[in-house]
């Protein structure tokens, strides 16, 4: 995992382009302003610079002490739980499974954290729509990106989608590399959609609803 993606407090890297579109857009307005006097040019300055404060508040990479423990499955995902579906059935698990899926507004921190220590056995990538991220066919039919983790006790697989907003889906990790509970690992842009699916021998800690936060949130535990 390329762990010098995620430090910091801001993600200047991944929101370069955005912050140099707008931070230009500012920069421009106000010199025609301070030429041309018009009162339209001074607040397409101003919003521009409200755009550019905004995307460096939505790049945010907060600290946090983040849960910790073999037993539990901690929320990959900042949101609101919109779906849980039970008895399913999963190609990568050898048992039923349960899926929870998060929605990410565009006030949620959007960076995605490990929710158990593991390896990564598979990372898979699956085009389709850009449906908006809150509906239940966007987990099915929408452009995303998946993980499965395996440790000794668990297997879990993550799903990152990608909203209607933007269509850029960040991940850090490759096959066979090892994660540690709670540790970034990448994000989505602009509203978007994260679904953890577990074992159905996992007792469920949340339920729909439930406002979720990435690391520290206990989505499940193992049952004993």
């Amino acid at each position: 995992m390329k762990e010098s993606d995620f430090k910091g407090v801001i993600l200047f890297e991944k929101g370069a382009l955005f912050f140099a579109v707008t931070g230009c857009m500012t920069i421009i307005f106000s010199i025609i302003f301070a030429v041309s006097g018009y009162i339209s040019i001074l607040c397409l300055a101003f919003l521009s610079f409200i755009i550019f404060l905004w995307l460096t508040w939505f790049f945010r990479n907060p600290s946090r002490e983040c849960r910790k423990g073999k037993d539990l499955v901690i929320s990959p995902a900042d949101g609101r739980v919109v779906l849980i579906e039970t008895n399913l059935s999963d190609s990568l698990f050898n048992e039923h499974v349960v899926k929870v899926a998060i929605f990410l507004s565009l006030f949620n921190v959007h960076v995605n954290r490990i929710p158990v220590s593991g390896k990564i056995f598979d990372v898979s990538v699956e085009k389709g729509l850009f449906l908006p991220a809150f509906e239940k066919k966007a987990g099915e039919n929408n452009f995303k990106k998946s993980i499965l983790i395996k440790n000794d006790n668990i297997s879990v697989k993550v799903n990152q989608i990608a909203g209607i907003v933007a269509r850029r889906i960040i991940c850090s990790l490759e096959k066979d590399d090892k994660v540690v509970q709670g540790d970034p690992y990448g994000m989505i842009l602009f509203g978007s959609r994260v679904e953890i699916i577990i074992p159905s021998t996992v007792e469920l800690k949340v339920k729909t609803g439930d406002r979720v936060k990435a690391g520290v949130t206990v989505i499940g535990e193992l049952k004993k």
